[in-house]
């Protein structure tokens, strides 16, 4: 009777042992294929935008995410939903993103995003109202040269020439990795330029404009041009 009673401890341990085996090989198998942030970005630098959103929003979903990187995750979300042509799903996920993080460094270029959604569906008095708020509240920003160009493209698509007000800037890098163009156009403010950093634009451009400048003529433009070329900076003037 004991000899029965022990082989059957032994059964039951040796069940109990399989399970959390099993168990733990689930785990390593799950976390094995669980996304990174990393792998997001690389996606939507490669412009493989239908899985960057999708990845995105796998990541943003894992528990193990720090808080940084998934607001950066929910970035790069809703630029590619925008990218990808789903434009309602892209302006949902750019209010979700202003809902969850008021604050953050990228409100800027979130409610810009927004405007864009409105504007490539046609609709471009929502567009422009949305711009002229974003005006409004960021008069200061660095990159509020971007809010005008994008203003005047809807003055121009009603036929309100006379509205259109047209900013130039030099052009001193261009960057397929924000990052990066974020790092140069800091050296540059460093060196006390008016530097900012113009986001893709909506139509697909892939690349980070870092720019210098926001004047109301090309002959002011040029003339800040000549001391960058001076300093041995390759320069394009742009409208």
């Amino acid at each position: 009777m004991q000899h029965i009673e022990r082989n059957s401890a032994l059964k039951i341990r040796l069940f109990v042992l399989i399970l959390v085996l099993v168990i733990q090989i689930g785990a390593n198998a799950e976390g094995a294929g669980a996304v990174s942030y990393a792998s997001v970005e690389k996606l939507f630098l490669k412009g493989d935008y239908a899985r960057a959103a999708k990845g995105a929003e796998e990541f943003i979903e894992s528990s193990s995410a720090s808080r940084r990187e998934k607001e950066e995750a929910g970035y790069i979300k809703a630029l590619s939903l925008l990218k990808t042509g789903r434009f309602k799903d892209a302006r949902d996920s750019f209010k979700q993103f202003l809902s969850k993080y008021p604050k953050s460094k990228r409100a800027f270029d979130i409610e810009i995003g927004i405007g864009d959604t409105y504007l490539l569906e046609g609709d471009v008095d929502k567009a422009a109202k949305i711009y002229q708020d974003i005006l409004a509240r960021y008069p200061n920003d660095r990159n509020i040269v971007i809010v005008h160009h994008r203003l005047g493209d809807c003055h121009k698509r009603i036929g309100s020439n006379e509205k259109t007000m047209e900013y130039f800037s030099i052009q001193v890098g261009s960057f397929k990795n924000r990052r990066n163009a974020e790092r140069y156009a800091a050296k540059l403010s460093g060196e006390g330029f008016d530097s900012f950093v113009e986001t893709p634009a909506a139509s697909g451009d892939e690349l980070y404009r870092v720019k210098i400048g926001r004047y109301q003529s090309r002959e002011e433009a040029r003339d800040l041009e000549s001391k960058l070329k001076e300093r041995g900076y390759s320069t394009k003037i742009c409208p």
